[in-house]
């Protein structure tokens, strides 16, 4: 009489863990507490790092008294947009946050920048 033996073989292993973190994003202009004419065009950059590795920056969008009214967006570096002041804002103080979204979703917003 033959017997058939099954035997089960359990592999465990140690995979490293990849921390996924948004990607760091700053103004760099215009600076913070510049003076802007009223009615004025102007340009918005930001500088942007990815987050996690390999991780690619797909957007970053510029909003106004953050993130309340979006003003700009741009898909690739230089990450610059041309904001047209609108009366709600070209009369007073405000500020200026940067948002930055990565390939994996994970989004963060820069420090409010504020200009008059």
């Amino acid at each position: 009489m033959s017997h058939a033996v099954t035997i089960a073989v359990c592999v465990v292993g140690i995979f490293p863990s990849v921390a996924f973190t948004a990607p760091p994003v700053r103004i760099t202009s215009p600076v913070d507490g510049a003076e802007l004419r009223a009615g004025e065009k102007f340009n918005v950059s930001a500088v942007v790092s990815p987050g996690a590795p390999g991780g690619r920056v797909v957007k970053v969008e510029f909003f106004v008294w953050s993130p309340n009214l979006r003003v700009g967006e741009a898909v690739a570096p230089p990450f610059t947009a041309e904001v047209t002041p609108r009366e709600l804002f070209a009369k007073a103080r405000f500020s200026l946050t940067a948002r930055a979204t990565d390939d994996q979703g994970a989004a963060t917003d820069s420090h409010q920048s504020g200009y008059r």
